[in-house]
């Protein structure tokens, strides 16, 4: 048997019967990680309702632990982050709810809630997407320095929302320094650097470079990876 079978993104009619048959022989305590890759394998390949159905049998399957279901939850909610930003929200806070300290996830999931709740605008998800980011500067301690640009984007968006300029301009810059952040692990070149579009690294300097003055607001005030 090969051991890559739940990696496959193959969901033909006879991939499926394959992928079905090998789970049912599976030990029943493997069978959550075995749905949940195999979720990942359909969703990068553009099959995300395929993807969606088998994250939701982890969540239903009684063998699956907390970690089961709280990565699984996240990758449930990234799947709705563009479609459905209120139903990805309510996603992300149940991931926080099985896992506090995020432990068993990517750990950004507040970050990733934190910058849907700005794009929905209401003032009570303003102060919720603000307690979200403090708790992670505070808390997470990722050696990654993507995950900490991606704190500074959000804090961008946080502090332009309280209509505080300077800290904007000093979480844009920031952001921008952590583009030349070299790999953390050697052996794994890409994990953890900064891969960000042409649109938003010209947003990030724009707002780096402004000559803004104004009024402050309370804002998270540690610096990452100093």
């Amino acid at each position: 048997m090969r051991d890559d079978w739940f990696r496959s993104p193959d969901w033909s009619p006879a991939g499926r019967a394959d992928f079905e048959h090998r789970l049912g022989r599976a030990r029943p305590r493997s069978r959550p990680q075995y749905l949940r890759i195999k979720g990942l394998a359909l969703n990068a390949t553009g099959e995300i309702a395929a993807a969606r159905d088998l994250w939701q049998r982890v969540l239903d399957e009684p063998t699956a632990s907390w970690v089961d279901r709280a990565t699984t939850t996240e990758h449930l909610a990234d799947s709705y982050r563009a479609s459905e930003p209120a139903r990805a929200a309510d996603l992300y806070r149940r991931v926080i709810e099985l896992s506090p300290t995020g432990s068993g996830t990517s750990g950004t999931q507040r970050i990733k809630l934190a910058e849907l709740l700005l794009t929905m605008g209401a003032l009570g998800d303003l102060e919720e997407a603000g307690r979200h980011l403090e708790w992670w500067v505070e808390n997470a301690h990722s050696p990654f320095p993507s995950d900490h640009f991606a704190w500074n984007v959000a804090c961008v968006g946080w502090a332009q929302a309280l209509g505080d300029k300077e800290a904007a301009q000093s979480a844009a810059r920031r952001a921008l320094e952590l583009t030349s952040r070299g790999p953390v692990f050697s052996r794994h070149p890409t994990v953890g650097i900064v891969h960000a579009d042409d649109a938003t690294l010209k947003w990030l300097r724009s707002v780096a470079t402004s000559r803004w003055t104004g009024w402050r607001r309370r804002r998270p005030t540690k610096r990452p990876l100093s």
